[in-house]
This record gives C-alpha cells, structure tokens and sequence, in this order.
C-alpha cells in the first residue's frame, strides 16, 4: 500500500512539473511571470516564484533530466523517510534551494533561474544520507554514493564561484544541503551512524558561504566610498525618478535591502510602481 502511496505522489509531482513547463515552453510571459527573478522577489516580494519556479524548466531535456533523477530516488526517501518526510523535503529543498540563490545573487538583479533541481537535489541527498555505500552510475562510472555527495557539493561550489555556465549551481548546494537537514530532523540517528558524511559536506558548505558574505563585505567598503561620490555627483544633475531609483539599487547592491530605511523602502515601492507604468 506504501508503496503505491509513494508512486502516485512522485507521478502527481512528474505529471505537474510536464503540464506546468509545457504551458510554459507555449507562454513565455506565462513562464516569465512565475520564473525566479531576483528584483521581482526583492522588490517586489513576489515570494511565491521561490516555489513557483520550481515547476518551470528551459526545455524538454532539463525537465526530462530533472524528473528521470526524482523517479530513480523518491522510491528511496519515501520508503525510508515516510510519504509526508518526501513531501516535505521536495517542497523544502526547492525553496531552500531558490532562497540561496536570491541570497547570493542580492547584487544581480536581472539573474533569472527555473527548474526542479534544487528539490531534486534535496531527495536525492536524502537518499544519500540514508544509504551512503549504495553504488551509482554517474555517467557510466560507478560510484558509492557519499564521494558522489562530496563531489557534487564541491562542484557546485565551483560553479558558483566562477559562474561560467547556464546551470543553477545556487540551487543545487541550497536544495542538496536543505535535503540532508531535513532528513536528519526526521531521521535523527542518521547524523550519529553517518556523522562524518554529515560533518563534511556541512563544514564545505558552511565555510564557502562565510567566505561569500566576507568577500561582498570587503568589496563593500572598497568601493562604498567611490561610489557614494559618484552618487551624489550624478544627483546633484539629474533629479528625475530613474536618478533617486537607480540611487535607492545602488544602495541595495552594496548593502543589502535590508539596508534601507522605511522611508527609503516605501519610496523605492512608489517609484517600482511609478517607473512601470
């Protein structure tokens, strides 16, 4: 019964990321509208494209990739985990996935994402930290699937780094690391049978997102004090609403939204408003 439970749940899950990206391969506004988009989430706190991405995919082979690698491991998770840790692990890992990749792209507004991986990611770690010596086949190599874990963070931390392709590597560290977490809330015992597979893909990620946030604070200050002058030079020019929003992103990009006052976040909301029109 179990086990009918777990198929029916992982072919609703294929079935709605098929139907929804097709509509989207048909309607590019469509798809445009609900894709992850850092200023529409930042700005405009359309927080519902953290999930709503996650069911829209570039073309058919991205999705087709995306759901071969759900089926091959869902069966895993939800046999060992149960049918509502699965659920909650998809859905968590592909928010927690587009959530990092908002975070480490706050100074790229224009960065755009969609896909299934970062859920994909989190099911798959799961399945990985429940069963770390089962062997898998990565492109005709066998593997036991911890080094595939550990290599797979690395390379995502690569990618990130030099950002040199079309790949969402931001969702996969996010979605692969949300997956081990939430597998060892439901699953405690897991981090002392495993700890050495937990310690060590927790410490790289943890190490490379400190190293993140103290190069952006490094560039900060270098540049804070150049471009605040150059600031205030252009607007002593030029006093139109695309002068004080350029200003108020500006702002954002060094420091973060969080940055803002409530004066200057309600006035950043009026000019969004007005400059769309």
């Amino acid at each position: 019964m179990q086990n009918e439970q777990i198929s029916f749940l992982v072919l609703l899950i294929i079935a709605t990321n098929l139907g929804i990206s097709y509509y989207g391969f048909k309607n590019l506004s469509f798809q445009e509208k609900f894709l992850l988009h850092v200023r529409s989430v930042v700005i405009k706190k359309e927080y519902f494209r953290l999930i709503s991405a996650g069911f829209l995919h570039a073309d058919w082979t991205h999705i087709i990739f995306n759901m071969m690698s759900l089926w091959f491991f869902a069966s895993n998770v939800g046999l060992y985990y149960g049918l509502f840790p699965l659920i909650i692990i998809y859905l968590g890992s592909l928010l927690m996935g587009n959530l990092l990749a908002v975070i480490l792209n706050k100074t790229h507004f224009e960065y755009r994402a969609l896909g299934a991986s970062g859920a994909v990611s989190g099911i798959i770690f799961a399945s990985v930290f429940a069963f770390p010596k089962q062997m898998l086949l990565i492109w005709f190599i066998p593997m036991p699937a911890w080094l595939f874990a550990i290599g797979y963070v690395l390379f995502s931390i690569y990618g990130i780094q030099k950002k040199s392709d079309h790949i969402g590597h931001e969702a996969h560290l996010g979605g692969a690391i949300s997956g081990i977490l939430l597998a060892a809330l439901f699953q405690p015992n897991l981090c002392t049978d495993h700890w050495l597979l937990f310690i060590c893909l927790l410490v790289h990620t943890i190490v490379f997102l400190v190293g993140m946030q103290l190069q952006w604070n490094f560039k900060s200050i270098k540049i804070n004090s150049v471009r605040k002058k150059q600031l205030e030079e252009f607007r002593k020019n030029d006093f139109s609403i695309e002068s004080e929003l350029n200003y108020l992103l500006d702002k954002i990009s060094e420091k973060g939204y969080n940055s803002l006052s409530s004066a200057e976040k309600n006035r950043l909301d009026q000019l969004s408003k007005k400059n769309k029109k």
